[in-house]
């Protein structure tokens, strides 16, 4: 998910810096393949952790992230995904958007990376549509989100296709 540069990002929406957590939304500003954007993505790896993704699956310091199907969908008649309950090591847990089928990509197996000192690997709740820290290349220069970079930490839904989740409280 990228934001638009013009949105407001007001700061009632947005948790002050503080400690960021492994499975926080992070806003920040990013460069998606050299063009200056609002990110919103999800905090996978910390600062020294390693990080790899294996079949799709996130892994991070050889733990991996628990997923659970909800039985939920998403999308439309050009795209649909199964909505799942994906749970960090430390037990924080959120929902994603994984295809099904799920398609094959690059993806899929990553790394494994260490996260340097000062920044965060993050990636999509749209697991299969984000351009995130699993394509170095083409996003931020390196593939991370340095701490320089985040605005800070969403704290509630202000905008969404499925209007039942504006103003849903994030954790």
């Amino acid at each position: 998910l990228v934001a638009r540069p013009e949105l407001d990002v007001r700061p009632e929406r947005v948790r002050e810096r503080g400690a960021v957590r492994r499975g926080d939304l992070l806003v920040h500003n990013a460069k998606y393949q050299g063009a200056a954007s609002l990110g919103i993505t999800r905090v996978i790896g910390m600062p020294g952790d390693t990080v790899e993704i294996r079949a799709g699956d996130a892994l991070v310091n050889g733990k991996p992230f628990a997923r659970e199907a909800t039985g939920e969908t998403y999308g439309d008649d050009i795209f649909s995904a199964a909505v799942v309950r994906e749970t960090t090591p430390e037990g924080r847990s959120y929902t994603i958007a994984v295809p099904d089928p799920r398609p094959q990509t690059q993806a899929d197996n990553f790394g494994p990376v260490t996260v340097p000192t000062g920044k965060y690997f993050v990636m999509g709740d749209n697991r299969y549509n984000s351009l995130d820290s699993r394509f170095p290349d083409m996003f931020n220069e390196d593939g991370f989100v340095a701490q320089s970079d985040v605005v800070g930490v969403a704290a509630s839904v202000l905008a969404a296709n499925d209007h039942a989740r504006i103003g849903l409280t994030l954790r």
